[in-house]
């Protein structure tokens, strides 16, 4: 009896190191996905900047006065971005957290769905 409680102990705690595992390898995957999506996005919108300056410069024709309306622009976008920082990113970001880590492993789904079928 004693040696069958220390077995199961023993596979609880291996399947609690595997699903720790796992949650932590899906949460660097996310990560590293974001931050290649935001490399990409920040690349996007200095070739917009771009974009924008050489349509403006032939519009207006004096170039200082189209590097103010860059920045204001710039400046505009990140005043809002820093005002709707929390439903933006801080929220989504860990409400995936809070997901990943309490979801259910495959294991326990699986009893579950077993349990509920006739």
């Amino acid at each position: 009896m004693i040696e069958e409680l220390k077995k199961y102990i023993q596979l609880q705690l291996e399947r609690l190191q595997l699903s720790s595992i796992e949650k932590t390898s899906l949460l660097l995957g996310k990560i590293s996905l974001l931050a290649i999506v935001g490399a990409f996005l920040a690349i996007l919108g200095l070739l917009i900047l771009v974009l924008l300056y050489s349509v403006l410069l032939n519009i207006i024709g004096i170039s200082w006065i189209v590097v103010l309306i860059e920045i204001g622009i710039v400046g505009l976008c990140l005043a809002i971005f820093w005002l709707f920082r929390e439903k933006l990113v801080i929220r989504p970001i860990a409400n995936m957290i809070i997901r990943l880590i309490c979801e259910p492993s495959d294991d326990s789904n699986k009893k579950k769905e077993e349990k509920h079928e006739p």
